[in-house]
């Protein structure tokens, strides 16, 4: 089971509040600050009992209170492998946490006067992956923080958009790399050296980066699946949309001083967590949409939450084995960040936050990530635990049980019919001839096909090697993974041109194939 590694405790009665909420949140009796001589006696045993339940390997949180890093907490380990517990310095993956940071960093510029929110990005740099589509000359700065671009979160080589910039809400990386380009022109600096300027360095966030050299590698966790089993990566490109690698006591240094707008204008922080676009509520096929329309939006690089009168800023990361969420009440200046190295990450995140900030049902309800007290949780993951283990039949038997108490889980259902295809082709496979396997072969961007005479396998830079199973002649499953498939279009020649990954749950992204 995780255990609780080490912490830093403020005073009691402080500490004491705080428990009250979380423990409450979790189930279990409340902490008098004024009685107990262990205040986090409870703490120690419910949430790495949390953990336990839905596979997180390790965690470290920092909870914010006026203004002050009010307790912070690690627990469990680096990776199951080594055992190396979690300490106050090691580094976890922020994913689209980096985007507030990237947000402070934009509007420092623009409050020195060396960019503007709203002057066209095209007068500052030419982006060839635009090839000419007019759309682009209304992007701004204030658009891409904001979500308005209309680009895609990730796309191919040439970027098409799908809606025209500043009509609606559309969560874009993209949008944030093409800012990212833009002010790397005009200021001269990498990404890097702009944010440990801008953000790092006055903050004090001496551990946070956003690469590193492989002969310097810092004291990393190791992501893990929903099964546990740890994945290894390289250094990534810098990225402003999601390569912060940090700790929760760091990260709580840059949310405290968005509270209390250091190193920013009052003014400029108000822009960044009031809403300049919000969710109609269909925009990703809720079943009560209302739970969400008007009372979620988006500022300059934070999600914005009005309930009630009340408002609450956020952001999520997921960086498929890496999870992550911050969410602040400015009016009193309190909070809570954390993070964790597992696929399941989120499933535990609304009651860890919702207990010290208040009620979240609107951005949960948005957001769709399936929670540890939803219906079907526990076949769900058992469905997961069978499907590791390569029961594929025993899989879609917990993932239909799952789905007789939450029929409209449509990514159960999915997963369901994916499963079956791959049973299908162990039982009868798909024969595709080897000419037209060779011919796949070759680099598409940063992934690979290779043939070796026999079977066409796949590799993303970065990753791990998967075999490849036919589904037809040019869409194929992963040997060993379930959650994603290659689809290889061709032109009118039958010549490759891109490769197309579809994900389970229905995004896709496309990947164009290189010269030769």
């Amino acid at each position: 089971m995780p255990r609780l590694i080490a912490s830093v405790c403020p005073p009691r009665a402080l500490v004491g509040a705080f428990l009250a909420l979380v423990v409450s949140g979790l189930g279990c009796a409340p902490v008098d600050p004024g009685t107990t001589e262990r205040p986090f006696a409870d703490l120690e045993t419910e949430v790495p009992a949390l953990m336990e339940t839905v596979g997180i390997p390790g965690l470290t949180i920092a909870v914010i209170e006026r203004s002050a890093v009010a307790w912070a907490g690690q627990f469990g380990v680096e990776s199951v492998e080594t055992g190396a517990p979690v300490t106050d310095e090691t580094l976890f993956e922020a994913a689209s946490l980096t985007k507030p940071v990237f947000a402070y960093t934009i509007l420092r510029l623009v409050e020195r006067g060396e960019l503007s929110l709203d002057r066209p990005l095209h007068e500052l740099l030419e982006y060839e992956r635009f090839a000419g589509v007019e759309s682009s000359l209304a992007l701004t700065p204030r658009l891409v923080l904001s979500h308005q671009t209309g680009l895609p979160n990730w796309g191919g080589e040439v970027l098409e958009f799908g809606f025209d910039p500043g009509t609606a809400f559309g969560y874009s990386g993209e949008g944030y790399v093409y800012l990212q380009r833009t002010v790397e022109a005009q200021t001269g600096l990498t990404l890097q050296e702009l944010v440990e300027r801008e953000v790092f360095e006055p903050l004090g966030m001496a551990l946070s980066r956003l690469t590193w050299a492989e002969d310097d590698a810092p004291r990393l966790a190791i992501g893990h699946d929903e099964v546990g089993v740890p994945r290894r990566r390289n250094p990534p490109e810098v990225n402003a949309a999601g390569s912060l690698f940090t700790t929760a006591s760091d990260y709580a240094r840059f949310a405290i001083a968005m509270l209390d707008a250091e190193g920013l204008k009052r003014g400029s922080v108000e822009a960044a967590f009031a809403p300049a676009v919000r969710m109609r509520g269909d925009e990703r096929g809720f079943e009560r949409p209302e739970e969400v329309a008007g009372q979620v939006g988006w500022g300059l690089g934070w999600g914005v939450q009005e309930l009630a009168g009340e408002r609450i800023v956020w952001h999520w990361g997921d960086n498929e084995i890496f999870h992550a969420f911050v969410a602040l009440r400015p009016a009193e200046r309190s909070g809570l960040v954390y993070f964790a190295n597992s696929s399941n990450g989120l499933a535990i995140a609304r009651r860890l936050v919702q207990p010290v900030v208040g009620e979240m049902r609107p951005t949960f309800a948005w957001l769709g990530y399936e929670q540890s007290d939803d219906p079907g949780w526990s076949e769900r993951r058992a469905g997961f635990l069978a499907e590791r283990a390569g029961d594929y039949p025993a899989a879609i038997g917990h993932f239909e049980r799952s789905l007789a108490v939450a029929p409209g889980d449509m990514a159960t259902n999915q997963r369901v019919d994916w499963l079956t295809d791959l049973i299908g082709i162990a039982e009868s496979p798909v024969e595709v001839a080897g000419e037209r396997l060779a011919s796949y072969a070759g680099r598409y961007g940063p992934r690979t096909l290779a043939y070796d005479g026999h079977t066409l396998s796949y590799q993303r830079e970065g990753r791990d090697p998967f075999r490849l199973l036919p589904i037809s002649d040019d869409t194929f499953a992963f040997d060993g993974m379930v959650d994603f498939r290659i689809e290889v279009v061709t032109d009118g020649r039958g010549r490759p041109t891109k490769l197309v990954g579809h994900y389970l749950g229905g995004g896709s992204d496309e990947s164009p194939r290189d010269p030769d």
